[in-house]
């Protein structure tokens, strides 16, 4: 939010999908995925 309250909209999507790169390739992403289809709840360790 803070990110696009100062810059474009599409310098917002840019950003926002370059976070969404990093954080989907965490050991903690495939977690919280796997802990979803599973219907369990997620155990996260900062990866």
């Amino acid at each position: 939010m803070a990110f696009s309250s100062q810059h474009s909209f599409a310098d917002s999507l840019a950003n926002e999908g370059a976070a969404m790169n990093r954080t989907g390739a965490t050991e903690d992403h495939a977690a919280a995925v796997a802990a979803f289809v599973a219907k369990e709840k997620p155990v996260f360790h900062g990866r």
